[in-house]
């Protein structure tokens, strides 16, 4: 009979610090809304504070206010994952109650994508990593 050799398990990999608080609202509207029109698109400016775009972290919630009186968004962020080319992506849950409502985040080095799906009508906001400057 021979002697079976052990493999040891290795130690699991630590999880990474999250740090943020657990809800933002990650922009403000402004009234009246400043507003420039590029390639025939309607296009609001925001200012998002640059240092909630490097603080996301699962089980955050962010507030998304939307214009034209929609209702504002609330989306849970459930994981995260990196891309073939390193872009970050975040998945996320709807919390309040906006049916067939989605938001999807992607992060590149320079710029945060969020993509806003509701029933009123899809929204895209693009902001710049580091001054927090966005269209939507």
């Amino acid at each position: 009979m021979q002697e079976e050799s052990l493999i040891p398990i290795p130690e699991p990999l630590p999880q990474p610090s999250w740090t943020g608080p657990e809800q933002i609202v990650l922009w403000q509207n402004q009234y009246p809304p400043s507003t420039l029109e590029r390639d025939g698109i309607e296009q609001i400016n925001v200012q998002l504070d640059p240092a909630h775009l490097t603080s996301l972290h699962p089980g955050q919630t962010l507030i998304l206010p939307l214009p034209d009186g929609a209702p504002q968004v609330e989306a849970v962020l459930t994981d995260t994952f990196n891309d073939v080319n390193g872009t970050h992506n975040w998945r996320t849950r709807v919390q309040n109650d906006l049916p067939n409502a989605s938001v999807l985040i992607t992060q590149g080095s320079e710029k945060t994508h969020v993509a806003i799906f509701t029933e009123q009508g899809s929204y895209t906001l693009i902001a710049d990593n580091k001054t927090g400057q966005a269209s939507l």
